[in-house]
């Protein structure tokens, strides 16, 4: 039976070029602590999405939260830490769609 789905699963017809658009992760990325959070930057979007990310820390309890920037395709993301708290640590998340 596993046999029999195999095939016919191996015998569908293939997506034409016109049903599918190509995307793939976003290239040439990079990112930085800032002292208000993070940036990201990629220099190519190939059809996918970048956003900045910052760890940051509360100065009174030493508690870590995350947080993230707005999705872009072009230009920097940004992600910032509210003023009680001290960026720790960045990164950027990328996606394709």
């Amino acid at each position: 039976m596993a046999t029999a789905a195999l095939m016919s699963i191996g015998a569908a017809q293939p997506a034409s070029a016109n049903e599918v658009s190509p995307t793939a992760h976003p290239s040439g990325c990079h990112f930085e602590v800032q002292p208000w959070g993070a940036v990201a930057r990629c220099s190519k979007a190939n059809g996918g999405h970048y956003r900045a990310l910052v760890i940051c820390k509360d100065r009174e309890t030493g508690k870590l939260y995350n947080y993230a920037g707005g999705w872009r395709d072009t230009g920097s993301s940004y992600a910032y830490c509210n003023s009680n708290y001290v960026p720790q640590s960045a990164g950027v998340e990328t996606r394709y769609n």
